[in-house]
């Protein structure tokens, strides 16, 4: 029965003396299964005329407080409504707080914050400092736009209230960043994802239940939070899914179209393609994910695709093509060859990308030996 009741709403009905017998009997079970939980109650209710006094603060009738503090100004009596409003606060605050401890409590630390680097924290600040943080949340059916991570977690309990869904309820959320933009979140649990352009991510506002689980199109960076509990976070794609238990990797699904990449940096994922056997990766591994294949793991350059990740594009022996697929990407611009064969001229090297992209072409011009116009939405090559 106590499954069905939600903690804090029961502790904050006991504090105010609106708890029914089903719901008494249901905190009675809890505090049972918990006995620090009892201890608790005991401690939150040891002061006997608690719920009393805030019974008298709730009686107060709004309206004819603030009828009584208008008319009150020709006397010079203004204290009596801030004691109104004061008297207010300290109670529901009371109520927040002990809801706030009491689930505490009963949840424990579920989640251990996992380690950001100061090459990524500084990877953060250049993204908002360039403006480049940005993405679209969608909640419920609403879309709003978000720059962070803190605005959008409180649009998202907005959208979450003017919904009327309860508290305890896990509503999915989707991130969608367009073609010139990214986004840092950081999710319920304390898991850090970096979107790249282009990608969306489905995930739980609130994690419940047995496991953390989230869906992925296009590219992210994840530095998961450990879990007390050992519920696995599952990162799910069209082609497969990775299963990890605490540690950084980056999953990008758009690379190769109907293929997953996952590259490992820290700690251990286990992979699997669609309704396949799990293999596990090492640090500084690959999996190349595919339906009803087996998943192909080699050992690489984990730099060439996570560099991203900091601000940097990092290329080996890629084709022009395929570096100015990146480049219009990010900056939102088209690209024209005049002839197919400057498409597989080979480059090696790295591009800041918060830098200009002017000076980026010139960059690319000086080592191609080619000439490169960007004119409106578009870059034009030529010999």
């Amino acid at each position: 029965m106590s499954n069905n009741y939600d903690i804090n709403t029961l502790v904050s009905k006991l504090i105010t003396g609106e708890l029914n017998d089903d719901e008494g009997k249901a905190l009675q079970q809890m505090a049972e299964e918990k006995p620090s939980l009892k201890d608790k109650i005991h401690e939150l209710m040891d002061e006997a005329d608690f719920s009393e006094r805030y019974r008298l603060y709730q009686k107060i009738d709004a309206e004819k407080a603030k009828e009584r503090f208008t008319a009150s100004i020709a006397e010079s009596e203004p204290s009596r409504h801030a004691r109104f409003v004061w008297m207010r606060r300290i109670a529901v605050a009371a109520v927040v707080a002990c809801a706030v401890i009491v689930t505490w409590m009963m949840m424990g630390n579920q989640t251990e914050a996992p380690v950001i680097t100061a090459e990524m924290h500084q990877a953060i600040e250049r993204v908002e400092q360039n403006g480049m943080n940005g993405a679209t949340l969608i909640v419920n059916g609403k879309a709003v736009k978000v720059k962070d991570t803190k605005s959008a977690l409180a649009q998202a309990e907005q959208l979450e209230e003017s919904a009327d869904i309860p508290a305890d309820q896990a509503t999915e959320g989707t991130l969608i960043t367009q073609k010139d933009k990214e986004f840092w979140m950081v999710l319920d649990d304390g898991t850090y994802v970096h979107l790249n352009y282009d990608t969306k991510l489905e995930y739980p506002n609130h994690f419940v239940g047995s496991e953390r689980k989230v869906k992925l199109t296009g590219e992210a960076y994840f530095v998961v939070a450990k879990d007390a509990k050992n519920r696995p976070f599952i990162v799910e794609t069209a082609n497969g899914n990775i299963h990890d238990y605490g540690t950084e990797f980056n999953v990008n699904t758009t690379k190769e179209k109907g293929v997953t990449h996952v590259v490992l940096v820290k700690g251990k994922v286990g992979v699997n393609s669609k309704h396949g056997k799990e293999y596990l990766l090492k640090p500084g591994e690959m999996a190349t994910l595919q339906p009803g294949r087996t998943p192909n793991i080699n050992k690489v350059d984990i730099n060439l695709y996570t560099s991203w990740n900091t601000g940097n594009f990092f290329f080996d022996g890629c084709t022009l093509a395929e570096l100015m697929e990146v480049i219009s990407h990010w900056y939102n611009m088209k690209v024209e060859f005049s002839s197919d064969d400057i498409q597989e001229i080979r480059f090696t090297g790295s591009i800041d990308k918060y830098e200009p992209m002017a000076p980026t072409l010139n960059a690319i011009e000086n080592i191609t030996g080619l000439k490169i116009k960007a004119s409106d939405n578009t870059i034009t090559i030529r010999k």
